[in-house]
């Protein structure tokens, strides 16, 4: 990755403005109304949206602008969610659910946290707020997770995955809950929703 004397990724398009962003999502918006039912069936945008969201900065729209994103805030993020669900409600809730977490990880994550997350500039990532499962520490320092996360809509793209996880107490207390953050290519989507597997 190129950097600037200041150190920082800079985004593909430095200059770019909110009210921009919001007529890209109107101009997409526009070809998803025709495949609604395609979506549907799938179950998922398909890959020409996803690669029009990549290509047009959308997974940006809340990574810091030190990781190469533009910071456009969540004003910005949800006219574009609006913009999007008068082409496709489906589109936009998936989308929602897997770039709106940019905003989690810049103010829950420290900074050793978010040098890893956001490395590479597109960030999707999807949230499950129930614990599930268990959490063991492994010997490395590192945590084994065992779990099936339901509901993570915004996966099929998806960079990484939030959640919560149950950690056995200390003897004869109750279990703790600890939420993680774990890159794509470390967990398996599993398509068990049938036509809904956003």
């Amino acid at each position: 990755m190129d950097l600037p004397a200041g150190g920082h990724p800079v985004p593909p398009e430095p200059g770019l403005t909110g009210p921009e962003m919001i007529s890209r999502a109107e101009r997409i918006a526009a070809t998803l109304v025709d495949r609604q039912q395609e979506t549907e069936q799938r179950g998922f945008y398909g890959p020409d949206t996803h690669e029009a969201f990549l290509d047009g900065g959308f997974y940006r729209i809340l990574v810091p602008k030190r990781y190469g994103g533009y910071e456009l805030g969540i004003d910005t993020h949800m006219r574009v969610v609006s913009a999007l669900a008068r082409g496709c409600p489906s589109t936009a809730w998936m989308y929602t659910f897997g770039a709106a977490h940019a905003h989690l990880a810049a103010t829950v994550f420290g900074e050793e946290a978010q040098n890893e997350l956001f490395a590479g500039g597109d960030f999707v990532c999807p949230v499950v707020h129930g614990p599930v499962g268990v959490a063991e520490q492994a010997e490395d320092g590192g945590w084994i997770i065992d779990g099936v996360f339901h509901y993570a809509s915004g996966s099929p793209y998806a960079t990484h995955f939030i959640g919560q996880t149950f950690v056995a107490g200390a003897e004869g207390e109750p279990p703790v809950t600890m939420m993680f953050v774990i890159p794509r290519n470390r967990w398996r989507r599993l398509d068990d929703w049938g036509h809904s597997s956003a």
